[in-house]
């Protein structure tokens, strides 16, 4: 890849993940929501596996690298894509999908797994973990999960309350306490209810 800048690579999980000081740099924790969200690609239904802020991919590859499942990396910056497809490569990962917005990708819905990556904390807070759940609403396969890092417990108590506001198909399942960070699991249970627009400023 052409960049000026020395690549640092770092090792997660088995991986060696390339990044430099112009990207987020991959967090060691996250290596734990990676391994939580292989584990539920165990029980989960056929599809793919779609991560949102995914950086420069590490918890999303971590989480599909030799499952056979396709991947789709989601990241608005150019670079950490660019970091994103090279990653993919040195893992040996072909079917892997980088792209800046979710309607560029070429699956279109019904993914086993959605991820919101460690891009996500610390930029958006719970307002960003409610964008992944409004994807997540549309792009789920029935019985699928969502995988969101939050802050602390109480950032499960205002999403469950936000989620409890709107007529759809989606709810915090389980979570896990990991070192600075809390793993929430959604999951989707096949239902379509109609959406009221007007709940969405409670997460604005």
């Amino acid at each position: 890849m052409a960049t000026p800048v020395r690549p640092d690579v770092v090792q997660f999980g088995h991986l060696d993940i390339a990044f430099d000081s112009r990207v987020v740099r991959p967090d060691p924790g996250s290596e734990a929501q990676a391994r939580w969200c292989r584990a539920l690609l165990e029980s989960a239904p056929i599809g793919a596996v779609l991560e949102l802020h995914a950086g420069v991919g590490h918890v999303g590859l971590l989480t599909a690298a030799g499952t056979g499942r396709e991947l789709v990396l989601v990241e608005p910056d150019e670079l950490a894509r660019e970091y994103a497809v090279y990653n993919s490569a040195t893992a040996g990962m072909d079917s892997v999908h980088v792209c800046a917005e979710v309607d560029q990708a070429p699956i279109g819905g019904g993914f086993a797994l959605i991820v919101c990556g460690s891009g996500l904390r610390g930029l958006d807070g719970l307002a960003g973990a409610c964008g992944c759940v409004r994807i997540a609403e549309e792009q789920l396969a029935p019985g699928g999960s969502l995988v969101v890092s939050l802050d602390d417990v109480t950032g499960v108590v205002d999403l469950v309350e936000w989620l409890a506001t709107r007529e759809r198909d989606i709810a915090v399942q389980e979570f896990l306490r990991h070192e600075d960070s809390v793993l929430v699991v959604l999951r989707a249970t096949g239902r379509r209810l109609a959406e009221d627009p007007a709940t969405d400023a409670f997460c604005s």
